[in-house]
């Protein structure tokens, strides 16, 4: 087929090849051929893709919670945004409370037994200052607050801690220590200074 100076002019315009295959009663193939005899190629127009907007993190659970906590008890906090590194597309949410990084444990299980007390396990990190755990197995939840550097006094970058959630008793000198931490929020006050026990 024989394609008009014209047509050829109205498709390197912009002007789509079915429309001009159904003014000729032929196929979108036809017309391709009939352009590449004539030594034309069309180059295909994609519409510019918008830019999407960066996904900001979902706060979870933790951080709802420890929000509400603190603003309850009026202390002053900032939940800020960390990203590991510049490249990474990994990026998680840091509560501040007067310049000391907290973190929050939500204890459900109950999976140690010592005695008569059960213990809850939860990993912790180096990366807070302070650890607040909050046994949601007690009625009502009872929440311990404490300084990394006392359960964690090597610095290693994760370690285990065991947290009596149920039948605790006051006998023992390790749930003596604990119940000491009992909404100890008096470590969040910018005028507090904790000294190792």
């Amino acid at each position: 087929m024989q394609l008009t100076a014209r047509e050829i002019e109205r498709m390197i315009s912009g002007t789509p090849v079915k429309e001009i295959a159904r003014e000729r009663g032929v196929s979108r193939q036809a017309v391709h051929l009939a352009l590449r005899e004539r030594g034309i190629q069309l180059r295909k127009v994609r519409p510019k893709a918008e830019p999407c907007p960066r996904r900001q993190p979902h706060k979870d659970q933790k951080t709802i919670l420890l929000e509400k906590l603190l603003a309850d008890r009026g202390l002053p906090f900032e939940t800020i945004r960390v990203r590991p590194s510049k490249r990474s597309q990994f990026a998680f949410y840091v509560t501040v409370v007067n310049g000391k990084r907290c973190r929050l444990h939500i204890l459900k299980s109950r999976n140690h037994g010592v005695g008569s007390t059960l213990y809850a396990a939860t990993n912790i990190s180096r990366a807070a200052d302070i650890q607040i755990f909050y046994v949601e197995t007690s009625q009502p939840p009872v929440i311990y607050i404490v300084p990394t550097k006392l359960l964690n006094p090597r610095r290693k970058r994760v370690i285990k801690v065991y947290i009596p959630v149920e039948g605790f008793s006051k006998r023992t000198q390790k749930n003596r220590w604990w119940e000491k931490w009992r909404d100890a929020w008096h470590l969040l006050n910018p005028e507090t200074t904790q000294e190792a026990a």
